[in-house]
């Protein structure tokens, strides 16, 4: 009886931590444009809330996403149409936009859209 009560106890708990999300057959349509999605992207309704794969959104709206595994981060970019960037007069045809230095271990990174 002891086992019983503590298998379902426990059963208990882990479901809690659980949720249960139904892949959402959709047709995505930006700008007036269909754009079918490949097939490692997902659609998720959960709770009658839609949940869409920010990568696939933001790439087809001609911004950049990355994920910062170190501090748990989705960072998206956009540069409208016509935004200045930071650009060299040596070298007009590169443009510079976010950079981000960090430390890495004994090394220094860069991160950043060029």
């Amino acid at each position: 009886m002891v086992c019983g009560i503590t298998v379902t106890a426990s059963t208990a708990v882990y479901a809690s931590e659980t949720i249960q999300a139904y892949l959402f057959p959709v047709r995505y349509q930006i700008n007036g444009e269909i754009k079918g999605m490949e097939k490692d992207y997902s659609t998720l309704n959960y709770n009658g809330h839609v949940y869409v794969p920010i990568r696939f959104i933001t790439e087809n709206l001609g911004a950049f996403v990355d994920y910062n595994d170190r501090n748990t981060e989705i960072k998206v970019n956009y540069f409208p149409a016509g935004m200045d960037l930071l650009t060299d007069n040596k070298y007009p045809n590169i443009h510079f936009g976010i950079i981000d230095l960090y430390l890495d271990g004994g090394y220094t990174g860069i991160w950043g859209l060029v």
